[in-house]
C-alpha cells in the first residue's frame, strides 16, 4: 500500500523523474510516480489504484489528498459505493467533469461522503486479460477542462501499470529463488562421497563428491543448481560445492582420487583457479557434467589441456546419453567415460544396450581411457559389465552416497568380510 502526499505536485511529479533517473525505480516509486502524474497532469487532487476483490474495492494506492475524500491506503470499499465499479460496467462514463449534474453519479453514497465535484477512471487490466481494478483520479470542484481524451492519457498510465503488476509476482519468486541460494551459500554445503569401485578387485579407487543442501525445502541437488543457474549464480554454488569437497581431500586414502563434477561455465570462471589451489591435482578427477550442449569446444579444450598439464584428470559424465556423444567424447579425449545410469539400468536385460555399453568400451580402449559405470543397482547389472569388460563401478548396489568417515568404516568392513570369506574357502 502506498500513500504518496506531496504537497506541492508539480515539484514533486519532478523529484519522481529524477529518483528514477538515477536508478531502477522500486514498485512503489513507479506506482507513486504514475499515480501523481496522472493527478498533475489532469489538475485533480487525489489519484487512487484501486483493486477488485469480490464485492470490495481496496485502495492499494494513492497520491494527493487523500484525507481530504476520506480515504486511507488499505480501506476496503464496497464497490457499490463508488464510481469505478460502475464506470468498468458501462453505466458511467470515464470521464465525469461534473459528478453532482451526473445522473446515476451523483445519487452514489461515495459523492455527499467524500464530496466529490469532478471523476475520472479507467479499468486496469493486466496483459492476460484480466480485470484487476481502476486507476482514477478525483476533485472536489467540478473540472469543466476535463474531457474524453484525457481518459486515453490515464489508459496509458494505466497499462503501464498492468505490465508491472503481472510481472510483480516473477520478479518476487525470482527474488525468494535468490534468496534461498544466497542463504546456502552462507550456511555452507554439505558433501558425501559415493565411492568408484574397480570391479576385477572389488576396491575403492576413487569417490565422487556430491553436495547436500541442509536449507529449505528439501529437494535434490539438481534442483538447487539449476535454480542457481537461474538466478545467475549456478558458477558460484558449483565452486562452492567444489571447495567443500576439496576439504575432504586429507581424508581419502592415498591411494584414492576425488571426482568433483563442474560444468563448461564453473570449468571456465575465473574463479576456478582459487578453487583448486591447495589441491594435490593427481587426487583429482574433474568430471565434466554435461547437461547442456557446448557450443565452442576451442577454448574449453584449452582450459582442459592445461589442467590436464598440471596433473588434474578428465572425466566425461553421462555417456551414452544427450550430448555426451562419441563425437563429444572424441573431441576432449577424456581419461575416464562414465556411461550414463539410464544406459546401465537394465543392461542384462536389453541387448541394445550392451551392445552400446560394448562399443563405447572398445572406443576407450582406442582412447586409452578408463570405463565407469554409474547407477550400478543389481548383482545382475554388475555381472554383465564386468562380462563387457567395464573397468569401474559405481551405484547404490556398490555401496551408497555417505560421510566419508562413514563410508570408510564400511568398506573396511566389507573387505574384512571378503578377506575372511576367501581365507574360510
Amino acid at each position: 500500500m502506498i500513500v504518496y502526499d506531496s504537497g506541492d505536485a508539480r515539484d514533486a511529479d519532478h523529484r519522481g523523474a529524477d529518483a528514477g533517473a538515477s536508478g531502477p525505480a522500486t514498485w512503489d516509486a513507479l506506482v507513486a510516480r504514475l499515480l501523481t502524474t496522472a493527478r498533475v497532469q489532469l489538475e485533480m487532487q487525489a489519484a487512487f489504484l484501486c483493486r477488485f476483490e469480490g464485492d470490495e474495492e481496496i485502495i492499494d494506492a494513492i497520491s494527493g489528498a487523500a484525507d481530504s475524500f476520506g480515504v486511507a491506503a488499505g480501506a476496503r470499499v464496497p464497490s457499490e459505493d463508488l464510481y469505478c465499479a460502475y464506470m468498468v460496467d458501462g453505466r458511467l462514463d470515464q470521464v465525469i467533469p461534473d459528478v453532482r449534474s451526473t445522473p446515476i453519479a451523483k445519487d452514489l453514497a461515495a459523492t455527499e461522503a467524500a464530496n466529490v465535484g469532478a471523476y475520472i477512471g479507467v479499468p486496469v487490466r493486466l496483459p492476460n486479460g484480466d480485470l484487476f481494478g481502476t486507476m482514477c483520479c478525483m476533485s472536489h470542484d467540478p473540472q469543466d477542462s476535463l474531457r474524453p481524451r484525457d481518459a486515453l492519457f490515464l489508459k496509458t498510465l494505466a497499462d503501464m501499470l498492468a505490465e508491472q503488476i503481472q510481472a510483480a509476482p516473477d520478479a518476487a519468486a525470482t527474488s525468494e529463488r535468490l534468496e534461498r541460494i544466497e542463504r546456502a551459500l552462507r550456511e555452507g554445503i554439505s558433501i558425501v562421497f559415493q565411492p568408484i569401485f574397480d570391479l576385477a578387485t572389488n576396491t575403492a579407487v576413487g569417490f565422487e563428491a556430491l553436495s547436500r543442501f541442509p536449507g529449505e525445502p528439501p529437494r535434490p541437488p539438481n534442483e538447487w543448481f539449476a535454480e542457481a543457474a537461474e538466478v545467475g549464480l549456478g558458477v558460484e554454488l558449483e565452486l562452492a560445492a567444489a571447495r567443500a569437497a576439496i576439504e575432504h581431500l586429507d581424508e581419502v586414502p592415498n591411494d584414492a582420487y576425488v571426482s568433483i563434477n563442474f560444468s563448461p561455465a564453473a570449468l571456465m570462471s575465473p574463479d576456478l583457479r582459487a578453487t583448486l589451489a591447495g589441491a594435490s591435482p593427481n587426487r583429482i578427477v574433474i568430471e565434466l557434467t554435461e547437461h547442456t550442449e557446448v557450443s565452442d569446444y576451442a577454448p574449453l579444450s584449452a582450459q582442459l589441456a592445461a589442467l590436464r598439464r598440471e596433473g588434474y584428470r578428465l572425466a566425461v559424465d553421462d555417456a551414452g546419453a544427450g550430448f555426451s556423444s562419441f563425437s563429444h567424447i572424441l573431441r576432449l579425449a577424456p581419461d575416464v567415460i562414465k556411461l550414463d545410469r539410464d544406459l546401465v539400468a537394465g543392461i542384462d536385460l536389453d541387448a541394445s544396450q550392451r551392445a552400446l555399453a560394448s562399443a563405447i568400451v572398445t572406443f576407450s580402449g582406442q582412447m586409452n581411457a578408463r570405463v565407469v559405470a554409474e547407477g550400478v543397482e543389481n548383482a545382475q547389472e554388475l555381472s554383465v559389465l564386468h562380462d563387457l569388460g567395464i573397468g569401474g563401478g559405481q551405484g547404490y548396489f556398490l555401496a551408497r552416497p555417505a560421510p566419508l568417515t562413514e563410508l570408510l568404516v564400511t568398506i573396511r568392513d566389507n573387505r574384512m568380510r571378503t578377506y575372511e570369506h576367501d581365507a574360510a574357502a
